[in-house]
């Protein structure tokens, strides 16, 4: 069992956790062992690795060459361990304890990934596991381990190229997002593959989702990128674009040439570029070796990129020191565990710059309180107050009229374009917390193209908060379901479909909207947090009533 203050600052190996001085050559996304089983509606044989005989002797020729230190970073996360529909059984007892056999037989240092691979190659049971769910596997594998072994990195999280620009596949939305709690936590760094020539727009969405999570962009890895740009045209801009946002790169498709790369001597000149451009220091290398017949059958093995490759950067102009940046500095300094993120801060919305009221509407009355009598107010809202994130909305309500109808709290449409009191009846995109005489509701729209397909979800809270007494309400959607609490009881969860479009980002609109008409009294601490808080915290949240009514 490790702990944090063992990893910080350290690199887990599957034999243990080491400083980063002690890894230096580094193959930064390869995998040693794997089932990555037929490609889905592709007739072709499964493709393995399988033999730890040979992928020992393969691995210990890779040390031979390197030298002490040489190491290489394993990215068969979930999904490919013998483990997704269809695969046969394992041919070892287990994979950790496999990945920990070929390390002391090679003498390499071998970093094991975690996390999950895309959505085809996950089981029914997987797909269907919640958020948390995926978040405390990933978590297992780096604290507990699995006989004696640790997970060092979060990765591959597998994206597939997705229907539109603008959504993921479900299961790899909550993939990334319970990875991304992972990585703020822990300080591991994650490694992201997106498929070779995926849209530009997928995988900066993906780093859109990273941020609005509070993951250091330093801390993510893209793969698959084909800097050579023939294979893929318009690679080298999307690195570029990737880069100059400040996350990293990892070439990994050398040795690639005719199954689905471009030539490596167009890749070195491309690396050679983005080095030119200033980001050497954002560069990892690799040859992601998936099988026997593509590579190891065409000579590919673990040491071309030595012996081939490197020639092929100094031929291009990349110096030996910056060959040398990108295949142990840029490791060591990745691959060792930073500190963990601070989580991200709860906004007070009352403090937001630039509201502006409809009145009769007061500010400030008590410290952060809002006293409606008819009016509203609006506030365009930060990027990060987006319902592809876990979120919680919480207020102090004080409701002395009853409603005719129903009452809106506040709502936030995200649908570019899209304000306040239009949520839900145009794109149905965005979040919104009302009342009405059952109680409290709760409502995600999961979007659609504005034409009335959207679908809204509904969580509801009994209890009458329109008795003139103050009443905590919150909503929290939790990646998997929406739960409304009043006064710190529960309501009955309700399931939600999170893959919702990341748009433009409309107002908030508090005192009114949703179409739900008028909100009458008082909201006090009326605060959005960046993250679903427990059943406690929102207990602890309930206890701090206002001492005084209005």
């Amino acid at each position: 069992m490790l702990t944090q203050s063992q990893i910080t600052g350290n690199i887990i190996t599957v034999n243990g956790v080491v400083a980063p001085s002690a890894i230096q050559i580094t193959m930064a996304h390869e995998h040693i062992l794997l089932w990555l089983g037929p490609v889905p509606n592709v007739a072709s044989p499964p493709l393995a690795l399988e033999n730890i005989s040979l992928q020992t002797s393969r691995v210990k020729a890779y040390v031979t060459e390197g030298g002490t230190g040489s190491a290489l970073i394993s990215m068969s996360s979930h999904g490919l361990r013998w483990d997704a529909p269809g695969a046969p059984k394992m041919p070892f007892p287990n994979f950790p304890g496999a990945m920990l056999q070929i390390a002391t037989g090679a003498g390499a240092s071998i970093i094991l990934g975690t996390g999950y691979y895309k959505y085809s190659w996950q089981s029914a049971k997987t797909q269907a596991t919640s958020v948390t769910g995926l978040y405390q596997t990933i978590i297992n594998d780096i604290f507990t381990g699995q006989n004696g072994v640790n997970a060092g990195i979060i990765g591959e999280v597998g994206i597939t190229n997705a229907v539109t620009d603008v959504t993921l596949v479900l299961f790899e939305w909550k993939s990334l997002v319970a990875a991304c709690q992972a990585v703020v936590e822990t300080g591991l760094a994650m490694n992201v593959h997106t498929d070779i020539g995926t849209p530009g727009p997928i995988r900066l969405l993906v780093l859109d989702i990273c941020q609005q999570l509070n993951v250091p962009l330093g801390r993510v890895i893209m793969s698959h990128l084909d800097p050579g740009n023939e294979i893929a045209p318009g690679d080298l801009a999307v690195a570029q674009t990737i880069l100059g946002l400040g996350a990293n790169c990892c070439f990994d498709l050398i040795g690639h040439e005719g199954v689905g790369s471009s030539a490596d001597t167009a890749a070195a000149q491309g690396i050679a570029t983005l080095i030119g451009d200033g980001f050497v220091n954002q560069i990892l290398l690799s040859q992601d070796i998936y099988d026997e017949p593509d590579f190891f059958g065409e000579g590919v093995t673990y040491t071309y990129t030595t012996d081939t490759f490197v020639p092929m950067l100094t031929a291009a102009g990349v110096t030996t020191a910056q060959i040398t940046q990108m295949r142990v500095t840029n490791p060591q300094n990745l691959i060792a565990v930073a500190t963990p993120t601070t989580p991200a801060a709860p906004i007070v919305l009352t403090s937001l710059p630039g509201i502006t009221t409809t009145p009769p509407v007061t500010i400030g009355i008590l410290p952060n309180l809002l006293a409606f009598a008819g009016g509203s107010l609006s506030v365009a809202i930060p990027p990060a107050i987006q319902p592809t994130i876990p979120f919680t909305v919480s207020t102090f309500v004080q409701a002395i009229v009853p409603p005719l109808g129903t009452v809106c709290i506040a709502d936030c449409a995200l649908t570019q374009g899209i304000i306040g009191k239009t949520w839900p009846q145009v794109a149905g995109s965005g979040w919104a917390l009302y009342a009405n005489a059952a109680g409290i509701q709760f409502s995600v729209g999961t979007g659609g193209d504005g034409e009335g397909d959207s679908t809204i979800i509904t969580a509801s809270g009994s209890g009458n908060v329109f008795d003139g007494q103050w009443h905590n309400v919150a909503g929290v959607s939790d990646g998997d379901n929406l739960t409304v609490y009043i006064d710190g009881v529960a309501g009955t969860p309700v399931s939600i479909d999170p893959s919702m479009p990341v748009v433009g980002t409309g107002n908030l609109t508090i005192g009114a909207g949703g179409g739900q008409g008028i909100f009458i009294g008082s909201l006090q601490s009326l605060t959005f947090y960046p993250s679903a808080l427990t059943a406690a915290q929102i207990g602890a949240n309930a206890a701090a009533r206002p001492g005084s009514t209005t």
